[in-house]
C-alpha cells in the first residue's frame, strides 16, 4: 500500500483495533508510535458518543467521529472537548427511531439493546455479537431485521457485533467527511487519508477513501459478496495485529 502523501489515519475500532472485546497492549502502542510519528489519528466507530469521549480524552487521536457519522468530538484550543451533530434535531429523530425499533425488535428474539445505548446522541445499537452471541442457525435475524428497519425508514447496517440504526441523511464517510472539513480543512483532501475496517459498515469509508485497508477478518465479508465497495488493499494479520501492521507500514519499520 502507497505511503507518500498520507498524513493521517481513519481507524474503526471494534474488530479493527480490537480483538474479542479487547484493545491490546501492543495495538495501543501502535496509537502511541503512529502519533509520534506526526500522523493525526481519527477513530470512525459505530460506537456511542459516550464511548468517543472517553477514546478522545485517553487515547493519543486528535478527533472521534461516532455513531456511524451522526455525532464528531473534537477539542477546543484549550483542550475542551466538543460534541458536534451532523444534522440538527438529532435527540427527536431518535426518539422517534427508539419507537420504531421498540416496535419491531420483540419479533426478532435474542437480538436485544446494545448496553451502550444510554449513552448515544444520535442512533440506536442492536447487540448480536456482543454480550449475546447468535447460533449459527440465528445468523439470518440480522439481514432481516436489517431489512425490516430500513422498510420503516430507517437506515441500517450491521458492524461486526451491532446493527446500528438512524433516521437522518449520514453515514461514517459522510461524517467524517463533514468532520475533516470544517476541523482539518487544511489536510482535507481524502487522498491524504487512509482507513483502516474490518465491516459492511465500513464500505462507504472503503468507496471514499481510496487508501483504504481491510484487516484480515474481513475476508470472510469480502468471500460472502456483500461488500459493494470493499477496500484496496487487505493485511496479513486481523484485528488489532492487523491494524499495527499497518502502522508498521507506515512507518517504515
Amino acid at each position: 500500500m502507497p505511503t507518500e502523501g498520507i498524513v493521517g489515519v481513519l481507524t474503526d475500532v471494534d474488530d479493527t483495533l480490537t480483538h474479542k472485546g479487547s484493545l491490546s497492549a501492543a495495538t495501543y502502542a501502535a496509537l502511541w508510535d503512529l502519533k509520534a510519528a506526526g500522523f493525526k489519528i481519527i477513530p470512525v466507530t459505530g460506537r456511542s458518543t459516550g464511548w468517543a469521549h472517553l477514546m478522545l480524552t485517553q487515547w493519543p487521536v486528535d478527533a472521534v467521529v461516532a455513531e456511524s457519522g451522526g455525532t464528531y468530538l473534537t477539542k477546543d484550543a484549550n483542550g475542551a472537548i466538543e460534541v458536534h451533530f451532523y444534522e440538527p434535531d438529532m435527540q427527536h429523530k431518535r426518539d422517534a427511531l427508539l419507537k420504531r425499533c421498540k416496535q419491531v425488535l420483540p419479533r426478532f428474539s435474542p437480538l436485544t439493546f446494545a448496553v451502550d445505548n444510554n449513552y448515544r446522541c444520535a442512533d440506536i445499537a442492536i447487540d448480536f455479537n456482543e454480550q449475546i452471541k447468535l447460533r449459527p442457525e440465528q445468523q439470518h435475524l440480522v439481514n432481516e431485521l436489517i431489512c425490516e428497519l430500513e422498510a420503516l425508514g430507517c437506515n441500517a447496517r450491521a458492524s461486526s457485533i451491532h446493527i446500528n440504526a438512524w433516521l437522518g441523511n449520514f453515514d461514517k464517510a459522510s461524517g467524517t467527511m463533514k468532520l475533516i472539513g470544517e476541523h482539518f480543512a487544511d489536510i482535507a483532501d481524502p487522498n491524504q487519508w487512509l482507513f483502516i475496517g474490518d465491516a459492511p459498515n465500513d464500505q462507504t469509508m472503503f468507496a471514499q477513501f481510496a487508501n483504504s485497508v481491510g484487516v484480515a477478518n474481513i475476508l470472510p465479508h469480502l468471500t460472502s459478496g456483500i461488500l459493494d465497495s470493499p477496500p484496496r488493499y487487505i493485511t496479513q494479520l486481523g484485528h488489532g495485529a492487523g491494524f499495527s501492521e499497518v502502522v508498521r507500514h507506515l512507518i517504515g519499520q
